[in-house]
């Protein structure tokens, strides 16, 4: 899960890049059945996501090995309280 650098200036976080800050990470195996992914904030984000009002990360999806990875999705959504 990714922010733009904008946003994580916005929430008061410090971008390293003018790209997108990465804020969250999770991992799934996969199988044929639905599977519930579950991702992990970072320390530095957790803060400043509790304090926002609303904020729309990207989540960002890839299926296979990093090399070449055989699908991926985005979606972006608001979150608000």
């Amino acid at each position: 899960m990714s922010l733009s650098a904008t946003a994580a200036r916005k929430l008061g976080l410090k971008p390293r890049k003018a790209g997108r800050m990465q804020i969250a990470s999770g991992r799934l195996s996969g199988g044929p059945s639905a599977k519930r992914l579950t991702v992990k904030v970072k320390r530095s984000a957790k803060k400043a996501l509790l304090r926002a009002r609303s904020v729309t990360p990207l989540l960002e999806a890839v299926a296979g090995t990093p090399p070449d990875p055989q699908r991926r999705a985005r979606r972006s959504l608001k979150l608000s309280r």
